[in-house]
Parts: C-alpha cells; structure tokens; sequence
C-alpha cells in the first residue's frame, strides 16, 4: 500500500499560485489495461508509468472517460488510483477526475485521493439534474467549501452541458478552481475565456493543434489529453516548439508545429470521432490499438464490459498510417 499523505502543498488561498507556477507542459490522461479476467492490470500500469515518465510526460491525470474509470466499482476506483500512487511514487504530479453527478460521493473520492498524494482534480459538473448556471454554481461552492483540493473545470459536450464562459468566469473566483480544460473545440473561446478570468486562472484547450497559439496568448499547459503519448517518436517535435515557444523563437517554433501536422492529422480522426458522438467509449478501443503499437501495455486492447473491444481486423489498420507519419 502507498504511505498516506499527510498534507497538500498548498492552502486553500495558495491555490491558484501555486497551479499558475507548477502546471506545465504535458498532464497525459492514461488508458487503462485489463487483464483476460477484467481486473486492473496492475504490472501492465507500472509499466506504462515508468514509460511515461521516460517519454517526459511532466503530470498525470487519472480516472476520466478515456481510462475506463466510470464503469469501475468503487474498490476498484480506489484501487486503480492507489496503483498509480505506489508506481509514480513522487515521480511526477498526480491529478484524479471525478465523473459523479452526486457532489458527496465527488468529495469521498476527493478525500480519498488527496490521503495518496494526489494533488488535485478535474471535476465535471453534474451531468443530470443540475442545468441552470446558478444550480451548477451550488454544487462546484458546496464542492469547494468542503475539500481543500485544487479544482479543474471540465468544460465539453461530453458533460451534457457545456459551461458558459460567464459561468466559468464565477467559479473562477473561487479559490481553489484553479483552471478549465476548454474542450468545447472552439479555439475562439479559449482566447475570449482568458480576457474575463483571473491572471492566475489556467485555461488550457486540450487539442495539440492550437498548444503553440495557446503559449502565444498566455496558456502553459497542454492538460489532461492523450495526443502528448500516441505521438510517439514525433513527440519530441511538441517539446521543441514548447521550448523555443517560451524562448521567444515563434518563428522556428511554427516550423516544428507544422513538421508534426502529419501525425495531428491522425489525432484528428479521433478527436473529431468524440466530437460527433459527445462520447470517449467509441473510440477508446481504436486509441488503445494505437498504444500497442507504441509498445505500451493496453491487455491486448482489451476493454471493461459492456464496451465491445475493438474488432480483430481493425487492430492492425493505423500501422501503415502512423508508420507514414513517423510516429512508430
């Protein structure tokens, strides 16, 4: 078992600084492998872990649609997240996301995962129910008056109901909601949303085609996406047009953003496949095909009952196409 933690490396009023100053760069959310008999591949998650942090992955954030985490069990959650703390063991920041429309069974995990280490978490506003700007206000205060955790705002269609940015602009008054990930996959946004926010508020759009012009307009992070690892040998591209980004170089920072189009247009296809469905479960299956051909450790691309696993002959269909772009 991990060793409990005994407190965060903030106050609640430091909150935000403290985001502003060590949420960089690349936060990657994790699929997850499951063994023949649907358990958590526990050795499969170390290993991705050690991976992950030799390809410069700087924080992970745990638990959301794209890893399988709203169909476990609450022991299996807890354990799942207890895994990640014993692999990472201090190595990189670790973030959970909570999925739960109840705000009591959102702090239970909250608590839980704070005693492992964790750092913070992405929380999505209740998908039934609350709908009204003011009801979903309620719920993100009740939320925050009741755990010191640092706060994500998840803003997407997959919620079923995509904030609004006046709304998000309330919640960032708070102190402890620290950020969004903009993922309404409308650029515009991202750059209207920073003009009514705090300084010290992080907004981050989580598609790798707008990162540079994010660091352009003041973002810092590319948070709680998958494109960072299924870019494989071409990752070191995203890198390098970071760093001279933050040099000042835009204009050798653009040549390396367009030297990666090639495997963004493979990320395409999957971004556009959530977008059209407002779901994860259609194409996890095709992202996990992907991974093993990046070497990681998907259990064969197995998936959690009842989504189907993705169909023999497709397995092997984006081999020549990642091979093309210089991503395996």
């Amino acid at each position: 078992m991990v060793a409990q933690i005994d407190r965060l490396p903030y106050t609640k009023s430091e909150a935000k600084a403290w985001g502003k100053r060590t949420i960089v760069d690349f936060y990657q959310t994790p699929l997850t492998p499951f063994t023949s008999d649907y358990k958590i591949d526990e050795a499969g998650i170390r290993k991705n872990v050690d991976s992950f942090i030799e390809m410069g992955v700087t924080g992970l954030v745990v638990g959301g649609f794209i890893a399988e985490a709203w169909t476990l069990t609450m022991d299996d959650w807890k354990r799942y997240h207890e895994v990640y703390a014993e692999a990472v063991d201090g190595r990189m920041p670790l973030h959970t996301i909570a999925l739960d429309p109840s705000v009591y069974v959102t702090l239970e995990k909250m608590d839980y995962v704070e005693t492992l280490g964790y750092v913070g978490a992405e929380v999505i506003n209740p998908i039934v129910q609350f709908k009204t700007d003011d009801e979903i206000f309620n719920w993100y205060k009740y939320l925050t008056d009741h755990s010191d955790l640092a706060v994500f705002l998840y803003r997407t269609p997959v919620s079923g109901k995509v904030l609004s940015l006046e709304l998000i602009a309330r919640l960032a008054e708070i102190p402890t909601v620290i950020g969004v990930k903009q993922g309404s996959l409308n650029h515009t946004d991202s750059i209207h949303l920073r003009r009514m926010v705090p300084d010290n508020f992080i907004v981050s759009d989580p598609m790798e085609f707008w990162f540079l012009d994010d660091l352009r307009h003041g973002g810092q992070v590319f948070w709680a996406s998958f494109e960072y690892i299924v870019y494989g040998k071409q990752r070191h591209l995203l890198r390098e047009y970071t760093d001279l980004a933050r040099d000042g170089q835009w204009e050798e920072a653009r040549t390396k953003w367009e030297a990666l189009r090639p495997a963004d247009d493979l990320v395409q296809v999957v971004t556009k496949a959530i977008a059209t469905t407002a779901s994860y479960a259609s194409v996890v299956p095709f992202i996990k095909a992907w991974w093993d051909l990046l070497g990681l450790e998907v259990g064969g691309g197995r998936m959690l009952p009842p989504v189907e696993d993705l169909p023999a002959e497709r397995k092997q269909w984006p081999a020549a196409r990642l091979s093309d772009a210089g991503i395996i």
